[in-house]
C-alpha cells in the first residue's frame, strides 16, 4: 500500500456515478428484439460488455451486413435517449461528491458518452457544479475514451500521482494503466466483478465503500 494524497479524482459516469445498468440492458434487449436477434440476461450482459462498443454488438450476434454497426448505433442511443429522465443517480452519489468536495479534491468526468448529451445529463441531475471538467466525446461510437482522457490529463497538467480514476469497466482500468494513475472500479455498474478482479487493482461493492480510502488516502497501486 503506497501512501498518497490525491489532488484529483477522474470519475467515470455510467455505471459509477449513473444507474443506468438495467436501463442499459432493457434497451439492447429492444433494440435485439426489434431486428429479430436473441435478447441477453443480465448476467451475460456484465459479461461481454466493453469497449470499443463495436465488439460488444458483435458478441450479442449482431450482422453488420445486415444492420451496419453505424446503423445500430444510432438506434441504441435514440432508443436510449427516449426515456433517459427514467434514469436516477446511485443513492450514494450525492454523498460520495460532497465527500470528496470536503476532501478538497477537485473532481472531472471522464466519460465514453457522447459530450453534449454527457453535459445536459449531469445537469438535470443537479450535479455539474462538483466538477472542474465534463469530458466526453464527439460522437455516437462509443469506441472508448482513451483519446478524451489524454486530452483531460493534459488540461489537469498535474502528476500522474496525484490522480485517482473511478470507473466500473475494465476501459477504465486500462485508462489508469496507460497514464499511470491509481484506479478504484466498482462493481455495481456495467462489468462483472469477476472481469474486474481480473485486472488486480482495487474493487469495491459500491460507492459507501469509497469512504474508508478516501480519507486515509490509500490505495493499492495500479
Amino acid at each position: 500500500m503506497n501512501q498518497k494524497k490525491y489532488k484529483h479524482i477522474i470519475w467515470d459516469w455510467n455505471g459509477t456515478l449513473l444507474d443506468d445498468v438495467n436501463y442499459c440492458l432493457n434497451t439492447i434487449n429492444s433494440l435485439l428484439e426489434e431486428y429479430q436477434y436473441s435478447k441477453i440476461d443480465l448476467e451475460k450482459y456484465l459479461d461481454i460488455f466493453t469497449f470499443p462498443v463495436k465488439e460488444y454488438y458483435e458478441s450479442l450476434g449482431i450482422d453488420f451486413t445486415k444492420h451496419s454497426f453505424e446503423f445500430i448505433s444510432t438506434r441504441f442511443i435514440e432508443l436510449y435517449e427516449k426515456n433517459r429522465n427514467q434514469i436516477k443517480i446511485f443513492p450514494d452519489t450525492r454523498d460520495s461528491l460532497k465527500l470528496v468536495n470536503n476532501l478538497e479534491i477537485k473532481q472531472s468526468i471522464l466519460s465514453a458518452y457522447t459530450d453534449k448529451n454527457l453535459k445536459e445529463i449531469i445537469e438535470e441531475q443537479n450535479l455539474t457544479d462538483n466538477f472542474e471538467y465534463i469530458h466526453g466525446i464527439d460522437n455516437i461510437y462509443a469506441s472508448g475514451k482513451m483519446s478524451a482522457a489524454r486530452t483531460l490529463l493534459t488540461k489537469l497538467n498535474i502528476s500522474s500521482n496525484n490522480i485517482l480514476i473511478i470507473g466500473d469497466t475494465l476501459h477504465d482500468y486500462y485508462i489508469a494503466k496507460e497514464f499511470n494513475t491509481d484506479c478504484v472500479l466498482i462493481s455495481q455498474g456495467h462489468n462483472s466483478k469477476e472481469r474486474l478482479i481480473s485486472s488486480g487493482t482495487t474493487v469495491i461493492e459500491s460507492l459507501i465503500d469509497l469512504k474508508p480510502l478516501l480519507t486515509r488516502s490509500c490505495l493499492k497501486s495500479t
